[in-house]
């Protein structure tokens, strides 16, 4: 038998139990293990030779925390101890106990990854979306029998964020490939990801024009590729209401978002 026990020292020389629960050792295992199988996601990594690649790795406890509740300071995330403390207890006690993880987590990390603006360091951005999106998927899955995230990305999908995530990633990267090196500035569709998560076919319409001078720069081929690219997830949506098609973006977005960018820069 396992006993998983929390203490706290309340005041100077006094313990409280926050947390008591016990085990069989099979048991325990096998929570830690489905934890690990299913709260993955692809994480960057430099190799030996310099070069980005991904990681399917599960997050660490407590990046989760500094991820969601974290703010950047001076290059690194930052965040108050006690914070820290009682987030992190609350996902141990999710994995012990073999419970989903809490919504509010999986919010705070969707808040956070649907704002790169205010990250001045790439690697925190990276993480903070990456982590979210581990927590999404295991949240959905475990929790949504309707709703089922892969690792890889489905061009087949309907649901509308998950659809209106891939066109922002496209509207990205149509961008992004035309910089060079030296180009330090964010893209139109960076820029505009909270506007978009709220009002996302008004935010699109904009994107959507502010790439015109982009397609240009792509070429002639590129520009076809890109477009019949955008036209064929257009078609996917199972409606053209534009007022349902503007309500807000759920967490879903982001797994459209990261396995579109990821899929296109991997074909590159």
């Amino acid at each position: 038998m396992i006993v998983l026990m929390s203490l706290d020292a309340a005041t100077t020389g006094r313990l409280s139990i926050t947390y008591y629960n016990e085990f069989g050792a099979r048991d325990f295992l096998d929570r830690i293990q489905n934890w690990l199988e299913t709260c993955q996601w692809y994480f960057k990594k430099k190799n030996s030779d310099g070069k980005i690649a991904d990681s399917v790795k599960t997050p660490n406890t407590i990046r989760i925390i500094y991820c969601a509740f974290g703010v950047e300071r001076k290059n690194f995330l930052e965040l108050d101890s006690k914070i820290l403390k009682q987030q992190v207890q609350r996902i141990m006690y999710c994995i012990a106990d073999g419970k989903n993880v809490p919504y509010d987590i999986v919010h705070a990390l969707f808040i956070k990854a649907s704002n790169p603006q205010k990250y001045q360091k790439w690697y925190n951005y990276q993480e903070t979306l990456s982590t979210a999106c581990a927590l999404i998927a295991k949240y959905y899955n475990s929790y949504n029998k309707e709703v089922k995230f892969t690792m890889k990305l489905d061009k087949n999908k309907t649901d509308r964020s998950y659809l209106f995530g891939r066109l922002l990633a496209i509207a990205e990267i149509i961008e992004e490939r035309t910089y060079t090196k030296d180009t330090a500035r964010m893209t139109n569709a960076a820029r505009l990801q909270p506007a978009f998560v709220n009002h996302p076919m008004h935010t699109w319409m904009l994107i959507r024009s502010k790439l015109i001078p982009y397609y240009k720069q792509s070429g002639v081929q590129n520009e076809t590729y890109y477009k019949k690219l955008i036209s064929d997830i257009v078609a996917l949506f199972e409606t053209d209401d534009k007022e349902k098609l503007n309500l807000p973006l759920d967490e879903g977005y982001l797994i459209g978002y990261y396995l579109q960018r990821k899929e296109m820069y991997t074909k590159s």
